[in-house]
């Protein structure tokens, strides 16, 4: 643990602190005032953090709160009318500690009472002038790789020292919202000595960003803005990671309106994985925007039913970071089988017996399991099993569901090739024992295949795709 105030919060050269006073609270509940540091990154470089300062009478304080609320977490709020309003929410209280000291100095002395973190730190500065109809904008700075965007901007130094920026394709058409969203490189600085002695230089750090200017033909206020603009923002993330084959999020939000500032700073967790090449991408270049354009559209319209499509691209996100192949064909064949859940839902089949059936056919195998000379132990078991009966197999709803969404299989293996890659799921999930490694890698590149192209037509895309993508591309045909 830090053992000098140099080491209590994290740090970096793009690393904000704030110090104020603040109460926790749950519910009803709340502490004292109490001396809060907060530290958060401006470029996601670490988590953001807090500690809590007073004396030897607060932290009695504070470890009464503690015992006192239910469930983990609580929000630090601070209490000053005079200065911007902080509140941290979802806050975890890691560590109490206390030094103790001769009792008439533990009114006077201050120490470090305990460590905390929060998912998300909201920083809201007023203005004392009336709200504009024409400012009212969200910037979201994002975590995570941004080539697939296709927006690139590029700096010009004139002998002046002004710097000018140049930006190509900013604007994002998208037809289903009436906002404007761009996008935009974002750039955060800092000032720090390069070495003890040496004059203080500025940093740089360039991140991308996506900005959404309301377009004012809605009625609503900032609050509501702010809602659809992040639902919005997480909607192209999402899609965008899956085009990436990694995790795309914002970590960041800087709204104004003109008469407030109110800055959002996530504690957000992401891999410093890069965008695929463009041979391992599922579309061709030129496709991308189109396919952001429609495939919202169509995430839109499946939410819309009752579809849910956000955990299945999840789990299809993470599997592409899995370290292990036995990991990533068993992620996506999950994936894979969330996707069935949910289209048997949307399409439902008929039960191969209905609760009558099974019940005339039970009456007719208790008896015969008792002529086969099986225990009561063993027929009650059977009995457990006999719902099974009702549902269709893995084969029948993945052949089925493939064939409704008319999507072709032949060029990598058909039915045939389906059932090996369904055998592998087997071997990996019920027999002991390794399942040969060459085996797990060819059905991982038929098992990718069939997963992405499932995603691309319930996104609504019926445009070119390139799947099998390169690395998948050993997969025959014929499946010799």
């Amino acid at each position: 643990m830090p053992t000098d105030d140099s080491e209590l919060l994290p740090s970096s050269p793009y690393t904000k602190t704030r110090i104020f006073a603040g109460v926790f609270e749950v519910g009803e509940l709340k502490t004292a005032q109490l001396s809060i540091e907060i530290a958060y990154s401006l470029t996601n470089g670490h988590p953001p953090a807090g500690i809590i300062r007073g004396t030897s009478a607060d932290y009695r304080a504070i470890e009464g709160f503690f015992r006192a609320k239910h469930g983990s977490l609580c929000t630090l709020r601070s209490v000053s009318k005079e200065r911007e309003s902080i509140v941290c929410t979802d806050v975890r209280i890691q560590r109490l500690t206390e030094k103790l000291f001769p009792k008439d100095e533990q009114s006077t002395i201050h120490q470090v009472l305990g460590y905390f973190a929060f998912e998300r730190a909201n920083i809201r500065t007023e203005f004392r002038t009336p709200a504009s109809e024409k400012k009212r904008q969200a910037t979201f700075i994002l975590a995570g790789p941004s080539r697939l965007w296709l927006s690139f901007a590029s700096r010009t130094h004139s002998y002046t020292g002004d710097i000018s920026i140049t930006h190509s394709d900013p604007a994002l058409p998208l037809d289903t919202t009436r906002d404007r969203v761009s996008t935009s490189p974002h750039f955060v600085y800092a000032d720090y000595p390069l070495v003890k002695g040496i004059p203080r230089q500025t940093g740089q750090a360039e991140l991308f960003s996506l900005v959404v200017d309301d377009a004012f033909e809605l009625e609503r206020d900032g609050t509501a803005f702010i809602a659809d603009s992040t639902a919005l923002v997480e909607k192209l993330c999402l899609l965008m990671s899956f085009l990436s084959k990694a995790y795309i999020t914002w970590f960041t939000c800087n709204y104004s309106d003109g008469s407030e500032v109110l800055q959002s700073y996530l504690n957000v967790r992401t891999t410093e994985a890069e965008a695929p090449d463009f041979e391992e991408v599922v579309l061709e270049t030129e496709d991308i925007r189109p396919f952001i354009n429609q495939a919202l559209a169509g995430y839109d319209k499946s939410t819309a039913a009752g579809f849910d499509l956000r955990i299945p691209m999840l789990y299809y996100i993470w599997a592409q970071s899995s370290r292990f192949v036995e990991d990533r064909f068993t992620t996506l064949f999950f994936t894979l089988e969330k996707l069935l859940s949910s289209l048997d839902e949307r399409d439902p089949e008929d039960d191969l017996l209905t609760a009558q059936e099974l019940s005339k056919l039970w009456k007719v195998m208790r008896p015969a399991l008792e002529e086969m000379g099986k225990t009561p132990y063993q027929i009650d078991l059977v009995l457990a099993k006999r719902a099974e009966l009702k549902r269709s197999p893995l084969m029948h709803r993945i052949e089925r569901h493939l064939n409704a969404l008319e999507i072709g299989v032949t060029d990598i293996g058909g039915a045939a090739g389906l059932r090996k890659m369904a055998a592998v799921r087997n071997l990996l999930a019920h027999e002991k024992g390794e399942v040969p490694i060459e085996k797990v890698i060819y059905e991982t590149h038929r098992l990718v295949t069939v997963v992405e192209r499932v995603f691309l037509k319930l996104l609504s895309w019926n445009g070119k795709h390139r799947t099998p993508t390169y690395n998948n591309r050993p997969i025959r045909g014929e499946d010799t």
